[in-house]
C-alpha cells in the first residue's frame, strides 16, 4: 500500500465485505490507519438500482457459460423482473445460479422455479447438497478447510487438518473411516464445492463460507474440533470463531480448556518448511512462537489453567526454529506490553515469560532486521522505554546504528523509487529514535537519494492515468420495457 500511495501510475484497490474489513481494522492497528479512509466507497446491494441489478444479471448469463436452454427458458417466462426486483436480490446466488456445474443439475423447464426459490431461499442453495448428497468424510474436509486459510489452502496441509479431525468425529460418532477418505472426498467435492489451483484447495463459491459461518455456530461441536487438532494457524481459526458464540465467561472457559492438547503440540510443529518448489528454500509451515504464545496467554487467561501459562513460557525460552523480525518481532514487543500494563494479572511466572521474551527480542534485533521491521520494532521499544529493560532499550539503538551502517548494501538491493521514498521516512524516524548522529544520518539519506537518482535514469517517467471519473449519470430509469430489450438481445446472440 505504502509503494503504490507513491506510484504516478498506479492504483491500489482492496474488495472486501464491510464487516470483514471493520474486524480486521479492529485487530490491526495498520488496517486502522486513518490514511486508509481517503477514498472508502460501501456497495451496498439493497442500494443497487434495478438497471445495475439487471445487468449483473444480464453479464453472469452471458459471459458464465450457461447453457442457451437454460437463458431462453428464462427469458421467455416472463419472470426475469419477478428476478431483478427480488427483496433477496444478492449478486452472489446470481453468480450460482448461472454457474454452468450448478445449472447442469436443473432442466431448463424447471431453471426460472429454481432460480426464484434460490432467492426466496438463499440458504438451500447448500443447505440441502451439504447435508444430503455428500458423504461424511466429504463434510469433515469442508470443515477442514473452513478453519485454513481464507485464500486457500495447500492440499499436503489440508490433509493434516483433515486426518485429525476427521479421526476423531469418526470415533466420536462411530462412523468407519478409511487410509484413502481424503483423496477420495477431495475427487468428490472439486468441481460442485471446492476448487484446485496450482496445488491450492478453496471454495468454489464465497457463499458456502457464509452457509459454513452459520452451519458451524455450535459451541459443542467446536470443542471436539479443538480437541482433534493439530495445527496452530488452524486453532487460532477456531477459537476466534467459537469464543463469538459462547453465552458466558464459563462456558468460554470450557471451550479453551478444550485446546489443552494441542497448545502443549506448538512445542514440536515447524513454523517452516522446505518449499516443494524450490528444495533451497523455506516457507512458512505454521503459526510463529509470537502467536502461539500469545494464544497459550489468552487461553491461560480465560481457564487460568498453568498448564497454557507452562506453553507460553516453554515457548518463550525454547521457540520451534527461532523467533524471526518479519513473524514474531513486534508481535514480542507487544506481549511485553501488555503483560507489564497489568493484561495478565497472576499470570505464573509472568516476570521468566517477559525475561525470555525479551532475550528473544535482543536476538532478532542482533539478527539485522530490515528497516521496516526495525522501524516498528524499535518505534515500540524505544517510544516506551519504561516498559523494557535496559539490554532491550541498548540492543534497539545498537540495531538502528548498524543499520545506517549498512545503508549501502540495503539501498542498492532495492529497485523501488517509492520503496525508496519510504526508506528516507524511516530513517528519518530511526535515526531520531536511535540518537544516530547527525552527519550519519545525513550520509545514509544521501545513498538513498543517489541511489533514486540513479533508478530514475534508468527508468523513463511513465504518464500518469486519468482517473477524472466518469461522465456525469444520466436518468436512471429502467422499466419493464427496458428490461425485456435488455434480456431480448439474449435470445439473439443464442440463435446465432
Amino acid at each position: 500500500m505504502k509503494r503504490i500511495r507513491h506510484s504516478q501510475n498506479a492504483r491500489f484497490i482492496l474488495t472486501t465485505r464491510a464487516y470483514v474489513f471493520e474486524e480486521a481494522r479492529r485487530t490491526s492497528e495498520h488496517l486502522a490507519d486513518q490514511r486508509l479512509d481517503i477514498s472508502k466507497y460501501v456497495l451496498d446491494v439493497g442500494a443497487y438500482t434495478r438497471r445495475i441489478r439487471a445487468r449483473i444479471l444480464y453479464n453472469h448469463l452471458l459471459i458464465a457459460g450457461t447453457p442457451p436452454q437454460h437463458i431462453r427458458a428464462l427469458v421467455k417466462s416472463g419472470k426475469i423482473p419477478k428476478i431483478v426486483d427480488h427483496p433477496n436480490y444478492n449478486p452472489r446466488v446470481i453468480s450460482w445460479m448461472t454457474d454452468p456445474f450448478r445449472v447442469n443439475s436443473i432442466s431448463p423447464t424447471q431453471y426460472t422455479d429454481e432460480f426464484i426459490n434460490a432467492l426466496e431461499n438463499p440458504k438451500q442453495l447448500w443447505d440441502t447438497a451439504f447435508r444430503t448428497h455428500i458423504p461424511q468424510k466429504c463434510r469433515h474436509l469442508l470443515f477442514s478447510l473452513f478453519f485454513a486459510s481464507q485464500y486457500g489452502e495447500e492440499i499436503h496441509s489440508l490433509r493434516t487438518a483433515f486426518q485429525s479431525l476427521h479421526t476423531r468425529l469418526c470415533a466420536l460418532y462411530g462412523h468407519s473411516s478409511d487410509p484413502k477418505d481424503f483423496d477420495e472426498s477431495l475427487k468428490i467435492l472439486e468441481g460442485s464445492f471446492v476448487t484446485i489451483r496450482n496445488g491450492l484447495v478453496s471454495f468454489v463459491n464465497p457463499s458456502f463460507r457464509d452457509y459454513l459461518t452459520t452451519y458451524l455456530n455450535d459451541l459443542s461441536l467446536l470443542k471436539e474440533f479443538a480437541l482433534g487438532a493439530k495445527q496452530g494457524k488452524w486453532d487460532r481459526q477456531l477459537w476466534d470463531h467459537g469464543k463469538k458464540l459462547a453465552d458466558d465467561e464459563q462456558e468460554l472457559a470450557d471451550f479453551a480448556k478444550s485446546f489443552i492438547c494441542v497448545s502443549e503440540q506448538f512445542l514440536h510443529i515447524p513454523v517452516w518448511k522446505k518449499s516443494t518448489r524450490d528444495p533451497h528454500s523455506y516457507r512458512i509451515n505454521d503459526l510463529g512462537n509470537s502467536d502461539r504464545i500469545a494464544l497459550a496467554v489468552d487461553w491461560w487467561a480465560h481457564t487460568k489453567e498453568k498448564a497454557f501459562a507452562n506453553v507460553a513460557l516453554s515457548l518463550a525460552r525454547n521457540p520451534r526454529d527461532g523467533f524471526s523480525a518479519y513473524m514474531d518481532g513486534y508481535n514480542l514487543v507487544q506481549l511485553i506490553s501488555a503483560i507489564r500494563a497489568g493484561y495478565y494479572t497472576e499470570l505464573p511466572s509472568s516476570e521468566d515469560l517477559v525475561a525470555a521474551l525479551e532475550e528473544g527480542i535482543i536476538g532478532v534485533l542482533e539478527g539485522g532486521p530490515d528497516f521496516d521491521d526495525l522501524d516498528r520494532i524499535c518505534d515500540s521499544i524505544l517510544g516506551g522505554a519504561s516498559t523494557f529493560s535496559a539490554d532491550v532499550i541498548e540492543a534497539a539503538s545498537n540495531a538502528i546504528n548498524r543499520g545506517f551502517a549498512e545503508i549501502d548494501r540495503y539501498a542498492s538491493e532495492i529497485d523501488s523509487e517509492s520503496t525508496l521514498s519510504d526508506l528516507l521516512e524511516t530513517l528519518d524516524k530511526l535515526a531520531a529514535r536511535g540518537q544516530v548522529p547527525g552527519a550519519k544520518a545525513a550520509a545514509a539519506k544521501y545513498t538513498v537519494v543517489r541511489r533514486l537518482a540513479q533508478l530514475a535514469d534508468e527508468t523513463e517517467e511513465a504518464e500518469s492515468p486519468s482517473f477524472s471519473g466518469a461522465t456525469a449519470p444520466s436518468s436512471d430509469k429502467f422499466d419493464d420495457k427496458d428490461l425485456v430489450n435488455l434480456f431480448a438481445s439474449l435470445l439473439d446472440i443464442n440463435t446465432r
